[in-house]
């Protein structure tokens, strides 16, 4: 029988190992990966292979081999292009690789124990191969098992798993979406062949991409179809069938009733505090559509705002605190010889501003201005299209002048200083080109955070900024820009840039600026292949004005930036940083940067929302 002293000490022993964890960190053979479709991992089920040297394509889930110490599992790729937490065992991760480029990528791992702390972290290197191009792909015929040979004795090669996804149902003439996820241990030489084809249908099927694990099929007949996927590694190869049942179309699909329809009432002038729902219009570019004449709280919320002046505007001499939420904005054309569309939300002399949820058309954006105290500001999870800075010609039209506009932005802080708690976060901005003109889409214009609570930028979607005619007109515009007549204090991480001119993301003066974990990308070319005149860097880091600078830094960020010389010749500049106080972790991204690259990055977008569980526009 053990006394009393020994059962003391073999307690204490025991509390000591569990808070400090385990002496054994995971190691790469912990890391388990399969394609998406296979049946779940549980408690009980690990069934995987692993992840490190792999060859991946399609979508997968990644998992961890049990470890009874773990708490919950961190997993960022590529320095936090994607993240997520994972919070039960098996810990398992769903990456859609085709948000990815082709070629190697890192997945970071970091368990936490059970009282939170970081254990072990740990680095992972697998391959994509989404999209091979014209070459072979098997003939779609074996199951991979009885192929050939290949690797040595200690580490035979073995034959990829394949999985498929795409709908049992199409409707004729209509491209449907198709995924081939697929596992390979990277043998022989981590490379994937996929195809796609016909194995039997009353009519052949038009396949966009026929060598990529993400295509879309095209069924020019009624009937039923059976596709098939095929994939190789060089050595061995797998294939899988999807069955498909195509039919006419079932009538029109139900379509949102278009908000302008309806009746709307005259501008409104707010004078006290509440909660306000309506329907505002104004046919006076000097009349907002809602008025705010109070300093007491006003929210405005599932409301419909047109007019071709501001949208909402506040009064300056009154310290506002305003919340605008899961409201629709609409911008006109002014019909004034060279004025542009007015604001959402304007706001001047704040204490509290609070913009959620919201879709935003046609118009000239946010506007903040001199923060008085007594709150903060947060403009999250909006929706916008076209910020149009463009002069009207008074006549229905736009004037396309190189200097004929406005500076507009989708937020524009100007003298926002000292706040804490300020968020520009898990917005989505798309601009088409000469149908918008923006200067920069974020502006931090002499505003300021503080050193323990800097303003944060953080995972937007940014995708066009461009000149009234990107094929020839100069610009100084584009993405995120920090630090602008000296602003201080603000970081801009984990945002995503697409397809801009002048520069993606920029620190242009001020001190103790920050630019991590953004993913700027842009092939120097519109939708219709023309060259962007004024394209020129991904990320600049350079002070423009005479203010105190320094501490200026710019830290795992991922860049694939081209211009385009006048004869179609690509050539990469991805950043220019005379004045960066610390440049570490950067990465240029690999491979040709195209308009398929620049797509991906907006499917990488909406995964990376709907698995971080947010809700983008109106709920």
């Amino acid at each position: 029988m053990r006394s009393l002293a020994a059962i003391a000490l073999l307690i204490s022993a025991f509390i000591t190992a569990c808070s400090q964890g385990p002496d054994v960190d995971l190691q790469t053979e912990n890391i388990l990966v399969r394609p998406a479709g296979i049946a779940s991992a549980d408690s009980t089920e690990y069934v995987g292979d692993e992840l490190d040297g792999a060859s991946v394509a399609g979508v997968i889930e990644v998992f961890v081999r049990p470890a009874g110490w773990i708490r919950e599992v961190h997993y960022s790729v590529d320095n936090g292009f994607v993240t997520f937490v994972a919070t039960e065992a098996p810990f398992a991760f769903v990456l859609d690789t085709t948000g990815l480029s082709d070629g190697s990528h890192k997945l970071t791992l970091t368990p936490r124990l059970a009282n939170g702390r970081p254990k072990g972290g740990l680095d992972v290197s697998f391959n994509v191969a989404n999209d091979t191009g014209d070459g072979g792909g098997g003939d779609g015929e074996g199951d991979g098992g009885d192929q050939g040979g290949g690797g040595d004795e200690e580490q035979p090669n073995r034959a990829p798993t394949i999985t498929l996804e795409g709908p049992a149902e199409a409707v004729i003439d209509v491209p449907t979406i198709l995924k081939a996820n697929v596992y390979d241990d990277g043998l022989p030489n981590k490379t994937l062949s996929v195809r796609w084809s016909l194995v039997s249908g009353p009519k052949d099927v038009e396949f966009s991409s026929p060598n990529a694990a993400i295509t879309s099929a095209t069924f020019q007949a009624l009937g039923s179809y059976v596709l098939r996927a095929s994939v190789t590694d060089g050595e061995l190869s797998a294939a899988a069938d999807l069955e498909v049942s195509v039919q006419e179309p079932d009538g029109e699909p139900d379509q949102r009733d278009d908000p302008l329809d309806g009746d709307f009432d005259p501008p409104i002038k707010i004078t006290k505090g509440g909660v306000y729902t309506g329907r505002w219009a104004s046919d006076d570019p000097d009349v907002p559509a809602v008025l705010i004449d109070t300093a007491e709280p006003v929210t405005i919320e599932n409301s419909v705002l047109t007019g071709p002046g501001h949208l909402i505007s506040t009064d300056f001499h009154k310290t506002t605190r305003l919340v605008v939420r899961n409201s629709q904005g609409f911008g006109q054309n002014p019909d004034v010889y060279g004025e542009n569309p007015g604001r959402f939300i304007h706001v001047e002399s704040f204490a509290d501003l609070v913009v959620e949820n919201n879709y935003l058309e046609g118009t000239s954006g946010i506007y903040v201005h001199r923060w008085l105290g007594g709150g903060s500001v947060k403009i999250r999870f909006n929706r916008a299209r076209n910020i149009v800075g463009l002069w009207s010609d008074g006549n229905g039209s736009w004037l396309d002048g190189g200097n004929q506009f406005t500076y507009a932005q989708f937020v524009q802080f100007n003298d926002v200083r000292g706040v804490s708690g300020a968020e520009i976060s898990w917005n989505e901005v798309v601009n088409v080109a000469r149908e918008s003109r923006t200067e920069d889409v974020i502006s931090m214009y002499k505003s300021g955070g503080t050193t323990s609570s800097p303003i944060r930028i953080h995972d937007n979607f940014i995708r066009g900024s461009y000149p009234a005619k990107p094929e020839s007109h100069s610009f100084s515009g584009g993405g995120i820009l920090l630090g602008d007549h000296g602003g201080d204090n603000q970081v801009a991480y984990q945002n995503q840039i697409v397809n801009v001119a002048n520069y993606g993301v920029a620190i242009a003066g001020g001190v103790n600026n920050r630019l991590e974990s953004n993913r700027i990308v842009s092939s120097g070319a519109l939708e219709d292949g023309t060259r962007i005149h004024a394209a020129n860097v991904g990320i600049y880091i350079w002070n423009q004005t005479d203010h105190p600078f320094g501490s200026s830094a710019g830290t795992e960020n991922v860049v694939g930036y081209v211009q385009l010389k006048t004869d179609g010749t690509p050539v990469r500049n991805d950043w220019w940083i005379p004045d960066a106080s610390t440049w570490t972790g950067n990465t240029k991204l690999a491979g040709p940067i195209t308009a398929a690259t620049e797509h991906a990055e907006f499917e990488a977008w909406q995964t990376k929302y709907t698995q971080a569980g947010v809700s983008i526009g109106l709920n």
